[in-house]
């Protein structure tokens, strides 16, 4: 299957190389709205800010905090948790229609797909992001250095990174995206100020 991918040198990596064979990595979107392909695939971090109605073929695109209808009409395009760190994952979270393209592509790469619902966050980062605005409001309160928190979380529930980790790994942007998202209609998700003032 002719596939392009849209991906930053980190992610890159993430995906394993060894089953990347066949895959033509483009820089830019321009290159990437430029060539022709059966699956499409943009997991940089803006990816919800294209267009991609006229590419007329399968689309996956690494968008967390907006759903598909707020991005597309083309009933083609696939949503995903593409945020660094989670590519590795053995399973993916997406949100859209069972496309055979989208699933021949995990298959290839060896990724299980769970599908949830068109809703901001998918279900693991709205998770690791209210744990990560829990951190900072812990920090913010005095209640721990950062160096401890982040011990304590991976110590205690056994999470592979602590939350101040992840949200370098991730990045604290993306966490504010996500949690400015939520927070507009729930305000458990309000972010925690020294979180704000870091971007």
């Amino acid at each position: 299957m002719n596939t392009i991918m849209l991906v930053s040198e980190e992610k890159w990596a993430e995906l394993e190389s060894q089953y990347l064979e066949g895959i033509k990595r483009v820089f830019t979107p321009a290159d990437l709205f430029n060539n022709k392909a059966e699956l499409y695939i943009n997991l940089e971090e803006d990816a919800d800010t294209l267009n991609y109605d006229k590419l007329g073929a399968a689309v996956l695109i690494n968008s967390v905090a907006t759903p598909l209808h707020s991005i597309t009409q083309n009933k083609k395009t696939v949503r995903m948790n593409g945020w660094t760190g989670f590519l590795k994952n053995q399973v993916w979270e997406i949100s859209g229609p069972a496309l055979p393209e989208v699933e021949s592509f995990a298959k290839h790469l060896k990724k299980d797909l769970i599908y949830t619902m068109d809703v901001p966050g998918f279900i693991s980062a709205r998770v690791i992001s209210m744990i990560i605005n829990e951190a900072y409001l812990s920090l913010q309160d005095g209640i721990s250095s950062r160096e401890d928190i982040d011990i304590a979380m991976k110590l205690g529930t056994g999470y592979p990174h602590g939350p101040f980790a992840w949200a370098s790994l991730i990045g604290e942007k993306e966490i504010l995206k996500l949690l400015n998202k939520l927070s507009e209609t729930d305000s458990r998700f309000l972010p925690a100020s020294n979180l704000v003032s870091n971007k």
